[in-house]
């Protein structure tokens, strides 16, 4: 299992694009 942790400040205009690019990725592991 991957745990992804983004630290995120005042980043309303990226957060979304950056969920999105993870829940792309393709791996064998689940991501929590």
């Amino acid at each position: 299992m991957i745990s992804i942790i983004i630290p995120a400040f005042n980043s309303e205009k990226t957060i979304e694009k950056t969920i999105q690019s993870i829940l792309a990725q393709k791996t064998k592991e689940k991501i929590e």
